[in-house]
Parts: structure tokens; sequence; C-alpha cells
């Protein structure tokens, strides 16, 4: 995959898409200044804000998403390969969409939904994605799953982490975990911001990782807008199912253990919404084989019922470019 080195950020200007002029379209989430919008009209926002980053993407308009993200170390962006990931604000994000650059790309939403936090400060989504490229000739699909955590701010609704990945069945992904083998993807780092709440997230996530008690559900919310993705496509769990799949012990199999490399927590401005992204550690023996992970995991948590409740998790496993060619396009192409 076409990466640029950090260091070629001081020889270069910031944008790093086209060269050619463009027309900039309007920036992402509208103005700087809006009326007073209730749920409904806040969620249509939302999803447009989403459409457009979409759009921006696809049409090489660099500026314009990245004027939708937020501008600080609290920016967390995941996609499908072990290097693609960014944390704190970087220029070089508007690459990380972008797998095949010199391609024409259109990324199409098939299945947008958002949720607003009950005090309209936060939101956050779910989409499958259809990323299609030509190359070599040949039109390229392939399905994505992505999850993201958007916060107002000043009239408009800014991402402040995503995770996208493409699903590779447990069956495959515990063959393929043999120690040595798998693969470990890019390092978040290990950070809590100060305060009480903060530390309380991540002392309930620490625990939902380990799940060695009888206490999972205590912190999971099973309302309908909750949502658990395994890394397996077909792993998709809502509302009430949540109970039987609320921990990655749970989706994999409880004779693996389950341990945090690092937790990157943050609590909303108004403390009523959390979230995190961190890389996940699992290991064991099944059938006489020993199996070595890392997964990368996101969390939304929001304080439901005098406590803090998990309304959605995002599991996957990184994937190498040409690995995931050879999966869409065949082992002989």
């Amino acid at each position: 995959m076409v990466r640029l080195r950090l260091a070629l950020l001081l020889l270069v200007a910031p944008a790093c898409g086209r060269s050619s002029p463009q027309a900039r379209p309007p920036s992402l989430g509208g103005g700087a200044v809006d009326p007073p919008l209730d749920a409904g009209e806040l969620a249509d926002d939302l999803r447009a804000t989403i459409l457009e980053s979409y759009r921006a993407v696809s049409g090489g308009y660099e500026e314009a998403y990245l004027d939708g993200l937020v501008h600080d170390g609290r920016l967390v962006l995941i996609d499908v390969g072990p290097d693609d990931a960014i944390v704190g604000y970087d220029p070089m994000a508007c690459r990380l969409r972008r797998q095949f650059p010199q391609r024409h790309l259109d990324i199409v939403s098939k299945s947008l939904e958002v949720h607003l936090a009950r005090d309209l400060s936060t939101a956050w989504s779910y989409d499958e994605i259809s990323y299609r490229v030509v190359q070599d000739g040949k039109r390229i699909v392939i399905p994505l799953r992505a999850t993201g955590l958007y916060e107002r701010r000043d009239g408009r609704w800014l991402l402040v982490q995503e995770h996208v990945s493409y699903g590779i069945p447990d069956d495959e992904a515990l063959r393929d975990g043999a120690p040595g083998r798998g693969i470990r993807p890019k390092s978040l780092g290990d950070h809590t911001p100060p305060g009480r709440r903060a530390m309380e997230v991540r002392g309930i996530l620490l625990k939902l990782i380990r799940d060695d008690d009888h206490g999972r559900l205590e912190n999971v919310s099973t309302e309908p807008d909750v949502l658990v993705l395994g890394s397996d496509p077909e792993r998709e769990k809502r509302g009430g199912a949540v109970a039987g799949a609320a921990t990655i012990r749970e989706i994999l199999g409880n004779d693996l253990t389950a341990g945090a490399r690092e937790l990157r927590i943050q609590v909303g401005r108004t403390g009523t919404v959390a979230w995190a992204a961190g890389n996940v550690l699992v290991e064991g023996t099944r059938d006489d084989r020993r199996i070595s992970l890392t997964l990368r995991a996101t969390w939304v948590l929001e304080w439901r019922e005098k406590a803090w409740r998990v309304v959605q998790m995002h599991l996957s496993l990184p994937i190498a470019e040409e690995r995931l060619l050879e999966r869409i396009l065949g082992p002989a192409l």
C-alpha cells in the first residue's frame, strides 16, 4: 500500500491529493453557526456530513475531507491495512482511505445508520461501504464496515474516531493465528485523560476485555440501538442479542484469553459519552494449536441508567493489501 513517509510532510504542502486545481465543495457539516436543531434534524445533518465525506475522498477533495476531522490529538483513524492507523490530526489522513491513490475511487454507502447521544452532544455511526476502484482494467468492489464517533462543535459534526475494516471469518483468523504468523497492527499508544470518569471507563473496558468473571453485562446495553461487530462479517449482533456476544472471548471462544496491549480513552465534553480504541492480544490453545492474534477494537459508551454502558463495539483484524486483492480477485490474479 502506497504510503508517504512522515518526513515528506516537511517537503510538501499539507494537502496530499491531486495537485490540479479543483473547485472545493462546501465545508463538511454546514456553516459555523446554525439555528438550534432538533434530534431528527441533527441526525439528518450527520448523515449528510458522512455522505459528503465519502464524496470528498472519492473526488479528491482532500481539504474538504480534512476540514471534517477534529484537528487535535484526540483523532483516531483506523483502516484495513496493518499500518493504516493515525493518532492525532495529520494531513496525511486523506491518504488513509485511498488504498489505490492513482486510480478512480468511488465510496458508496450501503446501509448508513446514525445514533445520537441523549444530550445530542455526540453521535456514532455504522455503515456498510462498497469501496470501488479499477485495477488492471478490472472493477474491484471491496465490502467494508465503518464505524465512527462525531462531536458537535460550532454547529458542525466533526469526526473524532473512525474504524474501517474488512471482515475475516473467525475460523480463517484462528487458523492463521499461529505465533509468528499473525499480523501485528500499528501501535495506537496508551492514553487515559485525567479525571474520574475516564478512569472509570478504562477500568470497565479492561474488565470487559479480560472477561474473567460473570459481570460482563453490567456495563453493556441491550437496548435496540446497541451494535456489536465481530471481526467475522457474520458476527453482527444488535439489541437483546448482544447479551450472548458482548465480549471478545464470547465471540471467539472462552477457551482463549484476551488482554489489552494498549487502550486510548476519551470522554466527551458533557461527560455522558466516552469512546476508546485499542489493540487487544488474544491467545490460547485450540485443537492442539497455539493461537496468538492481535485484534483492533473500538468502543462507544454512554451513561445510561446510572452506569456506563457499551452501545457499540467494533472488532477487526488488519489485512495486507496483497491478501486483500487475492481475496477479492482470486489467487491467480
